[in-house]
């Protein structure tokens, strides 16, 4: 085999790969649009129950009461076709903010409190 010939197998082969890499994220993004449970750029208020807050320097903040926490969708995850949302903090003025949400910031004191109950926001 020459060189030309070995060059054009690797271009074809290279081909082949970013058409099925590009195959793949439409099939992807199909399957997000079909099966989001709560359409993108969505506001809904997540009710926290009792829980510590995570601080920015990574302490844990003292047990707070349970509130409710507004957060927008801003997209999701797709996790061998289970679907995480991509939650964003909400500004003052009602504007997705740039920071994301995350759960993990917000640890749940009880076990029986685990599982996170959510409501669409009311648009005014």
């Amino acid at each position: 085999m020459d060189k030309e010939k070995y060059q054009k197998a690797i271009a074809a082969i290279d081909n082949k790969i970013k058409s099925f890499g590009e195959l793949r994220k439409s099939i992807r993004a199909t399957y997000i649009k079909q099966n989001a449970p709560i359409p993108v750029g969505s506001k809904i208020i997540l009710h926290m129950p009792e829980h510590r807050h995570r601080k920015r320097n990574g302490e844990l903040s003292d047990v707070e009461p349970p509130c409710d926490i507004a957060v927008i969708v801003g997209g999701y995850k797709d996790n061998n076709g289970d679907l995480t949302e991509i939650l964003y903090k909400v500004k003052k003025d009602g504007m997705k903010s740039s920071e994301r949400f995350k759960l993990s910031d917000y640890p749940v004191t009880h076990a029986k409190d685990r599982s996170l109950k959510w409501k669409y926001a009311e648009t005014t």
